[in-house]
């Protein structure tokens, strides 16, 4: 996965690559996941926010791959080095870019989420290794 290589991770990353069993199937999946890894590496130090934008970023970025770019296929979770975010890494198998464009026509379900994205991360980047379809958004929030 896009500059997030297992080997390369804190210990008690949460990765998974390829399809099946081992990639999140689902939002609640990857949440899920995701709530684990602040569980046990942050206890209760977090403030309640920093939890909430979390699992909305890790939700919307796992069904944003499903619905729109062919499923999951490798997600990564960690702490970054000095503890204080989490970078979440999410793949998928499109090469198209999120859609940025305005807010949809009244009416129109979705629209909303990766202007949200933009707005709760520090950092968001959209990650294409040469020769290999699809592609690896990258994002970071803060965590206290």
């Amino acid at each position: 996965m896009a500059h997030m290589h297992a080997s390369m991770l804190p210990e008690g990353s949460v990765v998974a690559t390829g399809t099946g069993s081992a990639c999140p199937l689902s939002a609640s999946d990857a949440r899920s996941a995701v709530e684990r890894l602040l569980g046990t590496r942050c206890g209760a130090s977090l403030r309640e926010t920093a939890v909430i934008d979390a699992l909305l970023a890790t939700s919307e970025l796992v069904t944003n791959a499903i619905r729109h770019a062919g499923g999951v296929t490798g997600f990564v979770a960690h702490l970054t080095s000095d503890g204080r975010g989490l970078e979440l890494g999410v793949s998928d198998a499109s090469d198209q870019e999120p859609v940025t464009g305005g807010p949809p026509e009244p009416g129109t379900p979705g629209g909303f989420g990766w202007p949200m994205i933009l707005r709760i991360c520090q950092a968001v980047r959209v990650h294409r290794e040469p020769g290999r379809v699809g592609k690896t958004i990258v994002v970071r929030l803060a965590l206290h």
